[in-house]
């Protein structure tokens, strides 16, 4: 069973090179970290806020994108999180950024009803994940690297690493 929302197709191989050019754009094509608070915060189109809520407002979500608002919540304990470098948390910024910088400017979502069958390439939360996995970890960089390597200087956890090891050998 999926869950979320549907939306325009997009190709693991599109989402890298969104990627690539976010990177390029934002001066950061051939370095190998990405300062993705600081990007989140200057980098977002004007008309964009970013909020951080309080843990009580939020509750298990640790971010969401409010597309009709403009707005980027971030909880404030992935916030901090991320400002000291945590990969969980630097992985939910991307995503949270990939989501407002891939969907934001969809005015409806069709929902994922249950037991829908939907191709992954049409998944939202899967396009926001491989986008924010190439944000964070660029294949073009990472070559002969290790996932433990990988980890230590992207700034991403283990098990994304080893997530984006395998997205770029296999494609």
């Amino acid at each position: 069973m999926n869950n979320g929302f549907i939306a325009p197709p997009t190709s693991g191989k599109k989402l890298r090179e969104w990627a690539r050019i976010t990177r390029r754009q934002l001066g950061f094509e051939n370095k190998l970290y990405l300062p993705i608070v600081h990007i989140l915060e200057w980098a977002l189109p004007e008309e964009w806020h970013v909020v951080i809520s309080e843990e009580a407002e939020m509750g298990s979500k640790h971010g969401e994108v409010l597309p009709l608002e403009k707005v980027v919540k971030i909880r404030q304990d992935v916030y901090y999180g991320a400002i000291e470098n945590k990969g969980r948390d630097r992985f939910t910024v991307a995503h949270e950024l990939a989501h407002a910088c891939l969907h934001g400017s969809l005015v409806t979502f069709a929902r994922v009803a249950p037991n829908q069958k939907v191709e992954t390439f049409r998944l939202a939360e899967w396009q926001a994940d491989r986008g924010a996995g190439e944000l964070l970890v660029p294949c073009h960089l990472i070559g002969g690297m290790t996932a433990e390597t990988i980890s230590q200087q992207c700034g991403v956890s283990l098990s994304a690493a080893q997530t984006q090891l395998r997205n770029c050998v296999n494609s």
